[in-house]
């Protein structure tokens, strides 16, 4: 499969489940926390010697004058802020940009919001062909917009998931805070739908709240209640997967997955899983 145009891809015919956008889940500076208890000593071990390694904490952060640049393509005062804060203190792009260090392939970002992925990889001058996909219309519209302002309209498209439809395009897929608004069925439906859009040595990387029996995840869905009741996220959180509920299908797909936290300091029960093909 080839990169397509944005008019290629409302002429796909391959259906996806409607996702909503990213959750504004603000974490602090150290990428990761203790190793999770999710993960086995062998796996803890696969990680150190195989992916570990691209996603040090804060090695590929934005300083402050390249954050204000991003910031400032946005004209809404509350884009403006949701940007200000995601990039001054969530470690998800930096940890996403490390992972995509020193490829060509194209990014498919399910659930991109307004975008801001793309704008970190330009920022690190790491930028390959990126399309992204929102079923909130309004924040692909913002997207857009930030994206012309900032020149990058060349490399950035940006679609409604209205259309319900994935592009005919391999590369890595991307899936940040996206899957706990859909239901279970849906979940599973969208990750075996994003499988055959890896190319063969793309990434799969998802940033997600797992469900575990602490007072972390608690925390996670009272945060969860104030973003629905906010109209951040229309609809709310529908299910909590599990780490096997995520782990089991990609495996059954035959990807290598590896389970990380990804909270920082916050109280909120954040994962990075990676899943590629074996090498």
């Amino acid at each position: 499969m080839a990169y397509m145009t944005a008019e290629g891809i409302a002429s796909c015919a391959e259906p996806l489940p409607q996702v909503v956008t990213e959750t504004d889940l603000y974490c602090r500076r150290s990428a990761f926390d203790v190793p999770s208890p999710l993960v086995t000593r062998e796996q803890n071990h696969a990680q150190a010697s195989g992916w570990q390694h691209h996603v040090k904490p804060g090695r590929h952060r934005l300083d402050r004058a390249q954050r204000k640049t991003i910031v400032r393509c946005f004209d809404n005062p509350g884009h403006r802020l949701h940007v200000r804060w995601k990039l001054a203190i969530d470690p998800v792009y930096a940890a996403t940009s490390d992972l995509l260090a020193d490829t060509s392939l194209p990014v498919l970002d399910v659930g991109c919001g307004l975008g801001l992925l793309g704008h970190y990889l330009s920022a690190r001058d790491r930028l390959p062909d990126y399309i992204g996909l929102d079923h909130d219309s309004r924040k692909i519209a913002a997207a857009k917009a930030a994206a012309l302002q900032a020149g990058l309209q060349q490399h950035m498209q940006l679609c409604p998931t209205d259309v319900a439809v994935l592009p005919s395009v391999q590369g890595h897929v991307v899936l940040l805070d996206v899957l706990h608004y859909l239901s279970a069925p849906r979940q599973q439906t969208l990750l075996a739908a994003v499988v055959p859009h890896l190319a063969p040595a793309g990434r799969l990387i998802i940033r997600n709240v797992l469900r575990e029996p602490n007072w972390r995840f608690h925390a996670t869905r009272l945060e969860e209640f104030f973003l629905e009741r906010s109209g951040w996220i229309p609809g709310g959180a529908q299910h909590y997967p599990t780490a096997e509920e995520l782990r089991a299908p990609l495996e059954n797909a035959g990807l290598e997955v590896q389970i990380r936290s990804l909270r920082g300091k916050t109280p909120y029960n954040s994962y990075l899983i990676v899943a590629n093909a074996h090498r």
